[in-house]
């Protein structure tokens, strides 16, 4: 179980905004689903916490008056409906914004960060951990010597890092607007506030 994006991709052609059938990212990416629409934005499932969330491009639009049929096909999740011009995006992530990670890790992981003075994103960490024998600490706690199975730490992280693979296939669409653009029936657009996303997520 879990919150997954459904997204379609329009390009505006002869003034109208119209389904473009290119491949769309779905990738689960809580980081990412907060920026965009403040979905899980500092959360996980069940709420578990994440870090301090994002700064986020737009809370939910509802999807545009004006969107192809097509493109409603393809948004069909149950909530959060949005839309956003691929300029927008851009935009946000040319920001450089950075928000605060947290993450629960094994006492032995933290030992070998402190012992190699590692910052930044653990190798793979957890939102949380529960159990009989399960003692999770807070970072302060076990610097200050404090023994237990697990340590919850925090680290720096920035929008670009969290939604690596979402702006690459956002320059992949780019890249397609491009090719399309010239010939018979030619796209009618040259920025990238003529390609929009229309979106929607599920439980």
């Amino acid at each position: 179980m879990g919150c997954d994006i459904h997204m379609a991709v329009e390009v505006k052609r002869g003034g109208k905004w119209t389904f473009a059938d290119v491949p769309v990212y779905g990738n689960r990416n809580y980081d990412l689903f907060g920026m965009l629409a403040n979905v899980h934005n500092g959360h996980g499932f069940a709420g578990v916490v994440t870090g301090e969330g994002w700064p986020v491009i737009s809370e939910p639009r509802g999807f545009p008056a004006d969107a192809d049929p097509e493109t409603l096909e393809h948004a069909n999740g149950d909530h959060s409906a949005s839309w956003l011009l691929a300029a927008e995006v851009l935009d946000y992530f040319k920001a450089k914004h950075a928000s605060m990670k947290c993450g629960v890790i094994t006492y032995a992981e933290w030992t070998a960060r402190q012992e190699a003075k590692r910052d930044g994103a653990p190798d793979a960490w957890c939102g949380d951990i529960k159990g009989p024998n399960i003692l999770v600490l807070d970072e302060p706690d076990a610097k200050r010597g404090a023994t237990g199975t697990h340590v919850r730490v925090e680290w720096k992280a920035t929008a670009a890092e969290r939604a690596e693979g979402f702006i690459a296939w956002m320059e992949g669409v780019i890249g397609w607007q491009r090719e399309h653009r010239d010939g018979e029936g030619a796209w009618d657009y040259d920025r990238a506030d003529d390609v929009r996303l229309v979106f929607n997520f599920d439980s």
